[in-house]
């Protein structure tokens, strides 16, 4: 009896989920032309988009589709590929980095993109006293200052040499990068208290090609902008979808059969045998690989920490075993 009422709110959970993400998406954009993603979990603070601030998160569609990052890891090649940025080029001591800027990028409020906005938010977590910020510490740690050399060109002076300070910082990797922020909305900004979020000024502002329209602990949707600079100078061809949402599923058998009924396009920490049963009834479904193991193998490494201070473990044979 308990188990058939656990199933039976599991299914009204979903249903409620389908039709939440059903109804908006086809208010004035058909299911055809709108992406569905899985978000992994409820934000505790939905209207709160700065993200310096520890707690706030960006991965519910912010820095996939509006924060667009300097510069992006391409771990199926191992190059550092551009994006804002153009080029960023150590001297041979590598303790100066100069950071030259993709001409042409655009806010999405039409303000240039350029080296103001780069050298006050690194000014921002290098003032920072409390080092609370986020990568305040980081910064502080190696920048010793930010100049402005033109428009489109920064130079970072280190305090000491470091080989990756391109790749730990401002190269995309598995959860983002530093966010470069608008110089003209946060110059007088107190970066500790600021939300960043007042939509009639269009914040949260990026440089991306999709603007947020809505926001709830359980759900973020964003519409493609009608322009976007990376199709205006020629760089990107602007996205196909018109539509992006990410939506908190919940539990794995309610991610499950969102997949199994095509209302959820993308997901995230299912099981094998969730991903095979989904497979076996909408063969739309598809992953990395066609067959086993299916994934793309990232790069975050699964670990097993022994505690070698206690017996058995404390004898190498046993933790070798």
């Amino acid at each position: 009896m308990k188990h058939s009422i656990f199933v039976i709110l599991g299914f009204v959970l979903t249903i409620s989920i389908l039709i939440s993400v059903t109804s908006y998406s086809m208010d004035n954009i058909s299911r055809q032309n709108t992406v569905v993603f899985d978000a992994s979990w409820i934000i505790a603070n939905p209207l709160n988009f700065n993200c310096l601030v520890p707690g706030v998160r960006r991965s519910q569609g912010m820095h996939q589709a509006v924060w667009e990052p300097l510069f992006i890891l391409n771990y199926e090649t191992g190059e550092i590929e551009s994006w804002l940025g153009k080029s960023f080029v150590p001297n041979p001591n590598l303790d100066i980095w100069t950071l030259t800027i993709r001409r042409g990028v655009l806010w999405a409020d039409g303000e240039t993109f350029n080296a103001d906005d780069v050298v006050m938010t690194i000014n921002l977590l290098l003032n920072d006293e409390s080092q609370s910020l986020n990568d305040a510490a980081n910064m502080q740690q190696w920048v010793d200052s930010v100049q402005r050399i033109d428009d489109l060109t920064v130079q970072f002076n280190l305090r000491g040499p470091n080989p990756r300070f391109q790749l730990d910082y401002f190269s995309v990797r598995v959860g983002g990068s530093i966010v470069i922020l608008p110089e003209h909305v946060w110059k007088d900004k107190d970066p500790f208290t600021f939300d960043f979020y007042d939509p009639e000024n269009g914040w949260p502002l990026g440089t991306g090609p999709y603007q947020l329209v809505k926001a709830s602990e359980n759900e973020f949707v964003y519409d493609r902008c009608e322009t976007w600079w990376g199709t205006e100078v020629g760089f990107e061809d602007m996205p196909v979808p018109k539509r992006l949402i990410w939506a908190v599923t919940g539990s794995e058998e309610n991610r499950s059969m969102l997949a199994i009924d095509s209302q959820l396009d993308s997901l995230s920490d299912i099981t094998l045998g969730a991903f095979e049963a989904i497979l076996a009834m909408n063969p739309n479904i598809i992953s990395w690989q066609s067959q086993m193991p299916y994934i793309w193998l990232d790069p975050c490494p699964r670990q097993l920490s022994v505690n070698h201070q206690v017996e058995p473990w404390s004898q190498p044979d046993m933790r070798r075993a």
